[in-house]
């Protein structure tokens, strides 16, 4: 089966605490575990690759920095059959 990769087009938060941005964070459970998406990151694009076709998906994806991790925007998406 091949995985499929989605782009996302993402800005930081304006108000970031005074910090700059070290990367993006994921969850797809309901924000019980994070994963960082610093080498998936190109300017303003963020990459979330090894999703199964025909399957939905929820995610969290929040901005982090040096203060922590800021409040998540939610997203649901569906892949495409293969």
């Amino acid at each position: 089966m091949t995985a499929i990769r989605i782009t996302l087009d993402v800005n930081a938060p304006a108000d970031m605490g005074g910090r700059s941005l070290l990367d993006y964070q994921v969850s797809f459970n309901n924000g019980r575990t994070w994963s960082s998406l610093a080498t998936f990151t190109s300017g303003n694009q963020l990459y979330v690759g090894a999703l199964k076709p025909n399957t939905t998906y929820h995610l969290l994806i929040s901005a982090r920095n040096a203060i922590g991790v800021g409040p998540a925007a939610s997203l649901t998406l569906k892949t495409a059959k293969k």
